[in-house]
């Protein structure tokens, strides 16, 4: 006949001990996870603020580039220029007549 195993009995002790495990390592995964949870939040939240920071600067970038421009495009014209170089005394150049005389030699 085959021998009888014995079967090993816990005891009341080694029980609560084991729970007691069980019960701490579920509390540790759970601690952890709401702290990567918790953490990974706050990083997306901090870069959702830096990215609204860029856009608002973007368009305030934007803003002052087209007054620039149109500012630009304002000093280009003749008459502003001309206003302009009034304030600071320059003299208006005045315009030449160029004549230009051809001679046709039919031979």
């Amino acid at each position: 006949m085959a021998k009888s195993k014995k079967k090993k009995r816990l005891t009341i002790a080694q029980i609560e001990r084991r729970d007691n495990y069980k019960w701490g390592a579920m509390f540790l995964i759970v601690f952890i996870s709401v702290y990567i949870y918790l953490a990974s939040f706050l990083e997306m939240d901090k870069t959702q603020s830096h990215i609204d920071i860029q856009l608002k600067t973007l368009n305030l970038l934007k803003e002052e580039l087209a007054l620039t421009a149109n500012k630009v495009e304002k000093m280009k014209r003749s008459d502003a220029l001309s206003k302009k170089a009034k304030t600071i005394g320059l003299v208006d150049s005045k315009p030449e007549i160029i004549i230009v005389n051809t001679k046709l030699n039919n031979d």
